[in-house]
């Protein structure tokens, strides 16, 4: 999946990644400019990711690191942030903490939050992290009994814009499954965990391409039951 403005997201689960303003005074263009981009957005930078799909089509996904709000990261360009701006970022870590999909959410400062996101779902119920028009990774059911898993790769744009802000991404992913894989672009030897294959990525770059997954699930039929 490739991200025109890949920093820019929503969160599908509820609000808390919708527009969040922050008072910051620009004194240079250029970052202005990067702030019209990148307005009310997060950034995975160092972390890990993991999806466990099973042969019945449920899955489970879990991240676990580092969210940057690029907003924040374009303003510091210019300086450190106010008590007010870091005010801010304290509100949308208790935001955070209301969600029930964040396990933990930590604000470290410099715009950072060290988080613990964790989801499931049944079989058909497509999912992206954190939003479909912006997504980092996704788990999406394109037919009756197929699943396409997603992660990114980001455009020339945001490259640049990243390394304007001095971000990069360093993060590993992992599919874990017992479905039927046709097809993936993971160079890791697959490696078998009980009864399920290992899949891994590095991404260690922000010009690795993005992790790609297809595979098909036995569908379970439901019964009909009569009085």
């Amino acid at each position: 999946m490739k991200l025109s403005h890949p920093l820019c997201l929503a969160q599908n689960e509820g609000k808390i990644m919708e527009k969040k303003y922050i008072n910051l005074c620009f004194r240079d263009l250029l970052v202005f400019a990067l702030i019209l981009i990148l307005v009310s957005c997060f950034i995975p930078e160092k972390f890990t990711a993991k999806i466990e799909i099973n042969n019945d089509g449920s899955y489970s996904f879990i991240y676990d690191g580092i969210l940057t709000h690029a907003f924040s990261k374009a303003a510091i360009l210019e300086g450190p942030l106010s008590k007010k701006d870091e005010a801010e970022m304290k509100k949308i870590e208790n935001e955070f903490n209301i969600e029930l999909e964040f396990k933990k959410a930590n604000y470290i400062g410099n715009g950072q939050f060290e988080v613990l996101y964790e989801k499931t779902g049944k079989a058909g119920e497509s999912f992206y992290f954190f939003d479909e028009q912006y997504s980092f990774f996704s788990i999406v059911y394109t037919k009756s009994d197929t699943i396409e898993v997603s992660g990114f790769q980001l455009d020339k744009e945001s490259l640049a814009q990243m390394e304007q802000m001095k971000l990069k991404i360093d993060g590993e992913f992992e599919i874990l499954t017992d479905a039927t894989v046709s097809k993936h672009n993971s160079n890791a030897k697959v490696k078998k965990i009980k009864d399920m294959d290992q899949y891994k990525w590095d991404i260690k770059s922000n010009l690795d391409p993005a992790p790609y997954m297809l595979l098909t699930y036995k569908k379970v039929e439901v019964e009909e039951t009569t009085d």
